[in-house]
């Protein structure tokens, strides 16, 4: 695998899921379907709200397909409450986001490509939006000029556990944010602020705006996270074919597990 076959992203590196002594518990195999072969995962149902809501907003998905339609109640054919209220939380955006906050939608879903001396391989970003935007806590008076904005979808925005504990974001792992910014002032040579949008279609139905401070200590984890990723890789590519590496999290969901000769012993036990 050559370094133009593939390039590393936040969603990659997060997809590594280090251990404690810096080791990769992901399946080898796994990762080359979803990153090199580019094999997609079938769309877990919250993954199609999240689908659903990004092409209302700001017009497409960010692989570029479009999720016009929820599906319908099995007895009556109609939209769901869920699927209602999503389509409320829609109008919210458009109407009361969009212009509290000066956002232009006309720079949705933007990639960035760029090479970086921390790794053999490029560096690539997918941006939901790159925007002015009003931000008080920066300036009362005027817009920040250029923003990078991520669009978020959750069904309560009060949790404070899990993965995307929107009730207490200091808690949430942001390399999201970190790798953004610096793939950022590797392409354009300048950094500038991160922010989410954070949209409930819970019964709350509220939202909220969160701009995610990048210090230098989060931008050196990030670096080396991406040159381990980097050598990962490398090792991996310097191999006849991939390893596989079976194990309970990534064997559940594989799309090959049924070919897969290590199936069977992965998706049998789950290790704490």
């Amino acid at each position: 695998m050559s370094p133009e076959e593939v390039k590393i992203s936040q969603s990659m590196i997060k997809s590594m899921r280090y251990d404690e002594d810096g080791e990769p518990e992901v399946c080898p195999t796994l990762l080359k379907l979803r990153f090199v072969d580019k094999i997609r995962d079938e769309p877990t149902a919250s993954m199609q709200l999240g689908n659903y809501f990004e092409t209302k907003v700001l017009g497409a998905n960010r692989d570029g397909t479009r999720t016009e339609q929820l599906p319908l109640t099995h007895s009556t054919k109609k939209k769901t409450a869920e699927n209602i209220r999503i389509d409320e939380m829609v109008f919210e955006f458009e109407n009361t986001i969009v212009p509290r906050y000066h956002l232009d939608l006309g720079k949705a879903h933007i990639t960035l490509e760029t090479e970086s001396v921390h790794s053999k391989f490029m560096l690539e970003a997918h941006l939901d939006l790159v925007s002015p935007i009003l931000d008080p806590t920066i300036d009362p008076d005027n817009l920040v000029p250029v923003a990078i904005i991520d669009t978020k979808l959750t069904a309560d925005l009060g949790s404070t556990y899990g993965d995307f504990c929107w009730g207490e974001p200091e808690k949430m792992d942001h390399l999201q944010a970190y790798f953004y910014d610096l793939t950022w002032e590797l392409t354009m040579g300048s950094r500038v602020p991160f922010y989410y949008i954070v949209c409930e279609h819970g019964t709350g139905r509220s939202w909220i705006v969160i701009r995610k401070k990048v210090m230098q200590e989060n931008r050196d984890r990030t670096i080396d996270l991406i040159t381990k990723t980097s050598n990962t890789l490398d090792d991996w590519s310097g191999m006849s074919r991939f390893p596989i590496k079976p194990n309970y999290h990534d064997c559940k969901n594989c799309p090959i597990k049924n070919a897969c000769e290590g199936y069977r012993i992965g998706h049998s036990v789950k290790v704490v």
